[in-house]
């Protein structure tokens, strides 16, 4: 998403499978960078975060679940065979889950400033410094 090269190479790689009829999920949870996908945000509420669904057989369409860094992030729906129905994913819990059972509580320093590139307003940082210093 920040880099052309890899840029490039995803939305080729979405291109394909697009062609191919698959069903597509997006997370987009970086705070800096172009979006890559072009659809209009008009009528959405204001976000951070975003999970895009692109189902095979409306390819032309997107659902989108948003949040924001101060609430929970979306659960979502999950395309899977045409002939079954679609699950719900917990985005929320499988961060935790990922975040507890790789250990990065122990290799993130969340006493150090965030860095200039990611992206919050003034009132989003002031809520995330508060909640690194309970």
């Amino acid at each position: 998403k920040t880099l052309t090269s890899g840029r490039q190479a995803y939305l080729s790689h979405r291109e394909r499978a697009l062609r191919q009829r698959i069903a597509i999920v997006e997370l987009d949870l970086l705070t800096q960078g172009k979006p890559t996908l072009d659809f209009s945000r008009e009528g959405l509420p204001e976000h951070h975060y975003t999970v895009t669904v692109t189902r095979a057989t409306t390819p032309d369409r997107y659902e989108i679940y948003t949040s924001t860094v101060q609430k929970r992030l979306p659960k979502f729906k999950l395309p899977l065979a045409p002939d079954d129905r679609d699950t719900v994913i917990d985005l929320q819990l499988a961060v935790i889950r990922a975040y507890e059972q790789g250990g990065f509580a122990q290799t993130i320093d969340y006493q150090s400033p965030l860095p200039s590139v990611v992206v919050f307003d003034e009132e989003s940082r002031r809520w995330i410094a508060d909640r690194l210093a309970e």
